[in-house]
C-alpha cells in the first residue's frame, strides 16, 4: 500500500453562525510527513504555524503568510506537544518517548535547551500572565 502525503488544509468560515458551514482556503503540501499528527500551536504575529508529526518523529513548521511548509525538526521521539512564543523567539516540543521537553530557536531551528525526566510529555500551555509553561 503506497502511503500519500499529508495536506495541511486551512478551513474558516465566513461567518461566525455556528449553522454556517466551513470552507477550504487552500492546502500546502507536506512531503514526506507520514502518519499520525498531534497538537498545533500557532505564532500569529510570526505567522508560523508547528505541529507535531508524531507518526513521523518530527515537528513540522509552517509559514502561514505564504501557506507554504518551512522546515522539519528531526530527531524527536513521539512528540505530541508543541508551543510557539514570539518572545523569546522559541519553538517547544513535547517528546512522549524519551520525556524529553525541547526548545529551539524559532528561526533557525538550531536546539536549544532541554528538560528530561517527563513520563510521557505531552500536552503544553503557556500561561503568559504568570509566564510559565505547563506539560502534562
Amino acid at each position: 500500500m503506497k502511503l500519500q502525503p499529508f495536506l495541511l488544509a486551512a478551513i474558516t468560515s465566513l461567518t461566525t453562525n455556528a449553522a454556517e458551514p466551513l470552507n477550504l482556503t487552500h492546502t500546502i503540501p507536506l512531503p514526506g510527513v507520514h502518519g499520525r499528527i498531534d497538537h498545533f500551536a500557532c505564532d500569529e504575529a510570526g505567522r508560523k504555524l508547528v505541529f507535531a508529526a508524531l507518526g513521523n518523529n518530527t515537528g513540522e513548521v509552517i509559514d502561514l503568510a505564504n501557506n507554504k511548509h518551512l522546515h522539519s525538526i528531526t530527531g524527536l521521539r513521539k512528540p505530541t506537544g508543541t508551543l510557539i512564543l514570539a518572545q523569546p523567539h522559541r519553538l517547544y516540543l513535547a517528546n512522549g518517548d524519551d520525556g524529553t521537553f525541547r526548545a529551539f530557536d524559532a528561526t533557525t531551528y538550531a536546539p536549544g535547551s532541554q528538560l528530561a525526566g517527563l513520563d510521557d510529555a505531552d500536552n503544553v500551555r503557556f500561561d503568559a500572565t504568570a509566564k510559565l509553561i505547563y506539560i502534562g
